[in-house]
C-alpha cells in the first residue's frame, strides 16, 4: 500500500471515531540519513511507515526512544497540503515522560 493510501485509510478510520495506532521506529539503516526515524500507524491489519520525523528533531527524539520514555503518540490531524508533493500530511504529537528540551518545540513548529 502506498503512502498516501495509508494516509487516507487513517483518516477515515478517525473520522468514523476509531482510533489509530502510530509507532516510532529508528531506522539506522537508512541508506539517506542513519539518523531517520519512521512513523509508522496501524489501521486494523493495515501497517504502513507514512513518513519521517522531521530531521531536525532526531537528536531529541532518539534519547526517548533509547530510553523509553515515550508515554504517547497520537495523531494530531491529517491534512491535504500543497507542499511539494501535494498530498495528505499527518502531524503527530509525542508525549514523553519529563519535559521535551525547550528547543523541541521552536523546531516543531518550524518543521514540515
Amino acid at each position: 500500500m502506498e503512502r498516501q493510501d495509508a494516509l487516507t485509510a487513517a483518516r477515515m478510520h478517525i473520522d468514523s471515531g476509531h482510533k489509530v495506532q502510530v509507532v516510532l521506529r529508528a531506522e539506522p539503516t537508512n541508506q539517506w540519513d542513519p539518523n531517520a526515524i519512521q512513523v509508522i500507524v496501524g489501521v486494523g491489519d493495515l501497517i504502513q511507515c507514512v513518513g519521517y520525523i522531521a530531521r531536525e528533531l532526531t537528536q531529541y527524539v532518539h534519547p526517548a526512544i533509547n530510553d523509553k520514555k515515550i508515554i504517547k503518540v497520537e495523531i494530531d490531524h491529517i491534512k491535504f497540503r500543497v507542499f511539494n508533493p501535494p498530498g495528505l500530511y499527518l502531524r503527530i504529537l509525542v508525549t514523553k515522560k519529563g519535559r521535551w528540551h525547550h528547543d523541541v518545540v521552536k523546531r516543531a513548529l518550524s518543521a514540515k
